[in-house]
C-alpha cells in the first residue's frame, strides 16, 4: 500500500484555522462566519475522501 499524500488536508486544516481565528477577533460578521462554515464543509469533505482512500 501506498502512502497517502496528506498536503491537500493540511492546507485545508490550517486555512480553516485561520478563519476561526479571524473570526474569533470579529463576532458579529457574519460573511466571515460564512467563510468558517464553508472551510469547514470543504475541510470534512476532504477529511472523508482521505478516509474513504486509505480504507480502499
Amino acid at each position: 500500500m501506498s502512502l497517502l499524500d496528506l498536503t491537500s488536508l493540511e492546507k485545508a486544516l490550517a486555512a480553516l484555522h485561520r478563519g476561526l481565528q479571524r473570526a474569533q477577533g470579529a463576532p458579529d460578521d457574519e460573511e466571515l462566519r460564512d467563510a468558517v462554515i464553508q472551510r469547514f464543509e470543504f475541510t470534512m469533505d476532504l477529511c472523508w475522501k482521505m478516509i474513504q482512500r486509505w480504507t480502499a
